[in-house]
């Protein structure tokens, strides 16, 4: 199946993508991203540490809804995808601070519909592009 690459791709960067907002490193996704996506990957996770925030995100549901062959080497993904998150103000490492971390943000269950270009890298693939449908996740809320 040559969509089986793809839907492993994009399932495993969006496992490392967890860890990544967890402990505000963009080392998990580095070797999923391609040069663009990384940079802003890095910003959103400088601005999460720069603030002493980090995110616990949870993928609810994967649905990967079509996978369109530009030519051998670049693919586009269509995925809906059901998360839920909470953000945290402190550090996520909790042998290091006297107080555990204070939750100050929740965003319930929310769909966000995502377009994935990837390029073959080598044997893998590598995503070139996100792009989210609404374009953000919905704001933060108290709580």
């Amino acid at each position: 199946n040559a969509a089986a690459p793809l839907a492993e791709t994009i399932r495993q960067f969006n496992m490392a993508l967890v860890q990544a907002l967890w402990y505000t490193t963009a080392d998990p996704v580095a070797t999923f991203l391609g040069p663009e996506e990384l940079a802003d990957t890095e910003r959103y996770i400088a601005q999460l540490d720069a603030a002493g925030q980090f995110v616990g995100q949870k993928l609810i549901e994967l649905d990967l809804r079509s996978f369109d062959f530009v030519d051998a080497d670049n693919a586009i993904v269509t995925a809906r995808e059901t998360w839920s998150d909470e953000l945290y103000s402190g550090t996520p490492f909790f042998a290091e601070q006297q107080a555990e971390p204070e939750l100050i943000g929740v965003r319930p269950p929310y769909v966000l519909n995502v377009t994935y270009t990837l390029q073959r890298d080598g044997e893998g693939w590598r995503i070139m592009r996100i792009v989210l449908d609404p374009a953000a996740p919905p704001a933060w809320q108290t709580p």
